[in-house]
């Protein structure tokens, strides 16, 4: 198990400049989640995204995601993983 998160990892894919401004916008209103209760946090945080950002720009962030994630707080990681597994 520990072999293939390290070798996730390492074939991580870094994310490209425009990415990089996305993560650092979702990680901080993952900050302003943080403090809530789990759910609480990442229901408001996919709703977010849901609401504030186009199809477009949400389909980068799950690539991104797919492809190692580099760069996304934990919570963040949990709102994507959510987003992809139930679409609206």
């Amino acid at each position: 198990m520990q072999n293939l998160s390290y070798s996730a990892l390492i074939n991580a894919k870094l994310p490209s400049k425009e990415v990089e401004k996305l993560l650092n916008n979702l990680n901080g209103i993952g900050n302003f989640y943080e403090p809530y209760p789990e759910e609480e946090a990442i229901t408001g945080l996919v709703e977010h995204i849901r609401t504030h950002m186009a199809p477009s720009v949400r389909q980068k962030i799950v690539d991104h995601h797919r492809h190692g994630g580099v760069g996304m707080k934990v919570i963040v990681q949990l709102a994507v993983d959510r987003l992809i597994n139930q679409p609206q």
